[in-house]
Formats: structure tokens, sequence, C-alpha cells
């Protein structure tokens, strides 16, 4: 399956996020520093238009948790 990515190299919540078109899964890498201690998450039935907005958000972090965080099923691959 070919994922589209993204790095987030100024963002303290994330440090890059992978998009899987033909599934709509968003996979989020996130910084060891923050509360979700390196994990990754996967969020399912997320439309390419969301993974294109996080990756030219201003804010990476901010738009996650406006945008995705709570809106979208999502799970810890690291569990």
């Amino acid at each position: 399956m070919e994922m589209l990515g993204v790095l987030f190299p100024t963002s303290k919540l994330l440090e890059k996020a992978e998009y899987g078109e033909a599934s709509q899964t968003l996979n989020l890498f996130f910084r060891p520093s923050t509360n979700k201690a390196g994990a990754v998450w996967q969020y399912s039935e997320v439309p390419k238009t969301v993974f294109e907005a996080l990756a030219t958000a201003e804010s990476a972090g901010k738009f996650y948790h406006r945008e995705i965080r709570g809106k979208y099923v999502g799970k810890n691959l690291n569990e």
C-alpha cells in the first residue's frame, strides 16, 4: 500500500504523518516528549483533504486538536 507522507520539523506535538489513499487511514507519529510519549496513532475514514490540510497547516498540533482528535476513530498502534 502506497503512503503519502509529511514531516513536521517545527511541531512540538507531531513528528510526521502518513496517509493511505486507498484505505483512507492517517497515521500520526507523536514526539516522545508529548503526553502520547512517541506513540503512533492510526485514524480511520479520514478524507485526503484533511491530510492535505494538515500537511499545509501553520501549526500541525493545533490542526490535530481542532480537526482530527475526537472527530475520527483512532487507535494506538503501539498497544
